[in-house]
């Protein structure tokens, strides 16, 4: 894994593919999710659509595919349930770890060179990093570069 102290918004390109954490709910409206959904637009209508038409599974991944070829695909991993900001652990080890597996398959089928992500689950999710950090390291498997981002 690589850590750079930048902001996601910088990986703009087709090379790589973003994935963050979400809830069940069909809200994006804070944090990494908020700036994604600002961000990429498109991934916010394929979360949104998924949740309307089938709803939303703990552990699951939504990816969003944008219609610019030139843009980042991003996968909408559903890692907790619900959302707050009381500090609680919302996010799932065992969703996380869901997620990071299906993300290895979607790497390949999208053929994306490097994986950007935060620090999944650990920022309003409450999880903790060394615990995220040690599932990614046994989970993230594949030819593809991981990058983690300050936001």
């Amino acid at each position: 894994m690589i850590y750079e102290d930048r902001d996601i918004r910088e990986f703009d390109y087709s090379e790589y593919t973003i994935m963050h954490g979400c809830n069940a709910q069909g809200k994006m409206g804070s944090g990494i999710a908020k700036v994604i959904r600002e961000t990429w637009p498109y991934a916010y209508e394929a979360y949104a659509k998924e949740h309307q038409l089938n709803g939303l599974d703990l552990g699951t991944v939504i990816p969003a595919v944008p219609s610019d070829p030139t843009k980042p695909v991003i996968l909408n991993a559903i890692t907790q349930q619900f959302y707050g900001y009381d500090g609680k652990r919302y996010a799932s080890y065992e969703a996380i770890k869901s997620c990071f597996q299906q993300a290895n398959y979607l790497m390949g089928l999208y053929e994306s060179s490097f994986l950007v992500m935060p620090k999944i689950g650990c920022g309003l999710g409450g999880c903790s990093w060394d615990i995220v950090e040690t599932i990614a390291n046994d989970t993230l498997v594949g030819n593809y570069g991981i990058i983690v981002v300050s936001i």
